[in-house]
Formats: C-alpha cells, structure tokens, sequence
C-alpha cells in the first residue's frame, strides 16, 4: 500500500509530504519492537514467578497428616475444603491467564474477550468463597 503520491502524479510546486514510507516503516518497526519488548518482559515475570513458587513448594515443612476422620462431618468438610482449594487454584490460572490475554491483545475484540475472562474469574471467585456460606446455611435450615 503505497502512502505518497508518487513524483509523476504530484502537481508542479507541490509540498513534499512531511514523511517518506521508510519513515512510516520505522514507527511501525518500532512499535513492533516495543510490544515484543513488553511481551517478553511479561513471559519473563511469570517464569520467574513459577520457579519462585516450585522453589518455596521444595523447602515447605514436612507435615504429618492423619488419616482418621472422627465423624462424617469431618470427612464431609475435609472434602469441600479440598475442592474449594482447587477451585481457587482454577480461578486464580483463569485470571492470570485472562490479563496476560488483556496485555498481549493486538486488537479491540480480542481485548473485550479477555477483560470478560477476567470478570467471570471474579465472580468464580466470589461464588468459590461464598461456598461455605451456603453449605453452612444449608446445615442451619436441615437441622444437621
């Protein structure tokens, strides 16, 4: 796609356009230059953030974990403390996966679709921790 009008089309006295292709190639290369640059310094933070995370998972305390449930009750809230810690888990992959897709979005749509990610981790995290809330109130209503 050519941005001037080339020297044979132009009037006699006419104004030189102010930039030249090469000029205009320039911005975009560095502006290709600057995303890419972001990107990578992106990439880099989470990696350092992933083999900070395995190098404090390989130093944790040694606990001593029993196998013996009292009750059914315990069993049943051994079961939804667990769930719920991976469903924290989840949520907390979804959101960061969402923001990386918000940082690295190229284009308006691609934008809406990870800040919509992004929205519905939230509310997976708000309905994750009101869980136990309604569990709880369950138990109240039942008589358990």
């Amino acid at each position: 796609m050519r941005l001037t009008t080339p020297r044979r089309h132009r009037r006699a006295g006419a104004p030189t356009p102010p930039h030249s292709t090469t000029d205009l190639h320039r911005a975009r290369l560095g502006r290709r230059a600057s995303r890419l640059a972001s990107r990578a310094v992106l990439l880099a933070g989470a990696a350092i953030t992933m083999l900070l995370a395995a190098a404090s998972a390989a130093y944790a305390e040694q606990v001593q974990v029993v196998a013996l449930a009292g009750s059914i009750n315990d069993v049943l809230t051994n079961i939804r403390n667990l769930l719920m810690s991976i469903l924290i888990g989840l949520t907390i992959v979804f959101a960061t996966l969402g923001g990386i897709k918000w940082v690295m979005a190229t284009d308006p749509g691609e934008a809406e679709k990870a800040k919509s990610a992004l929205k519905n981790a939230g509310i997976g995290l708000i309905l994750t921790a009101l869980a136990p809330v309604l569990v709880e109130a369950l138990r109240v209503v039942v008589g358990a």
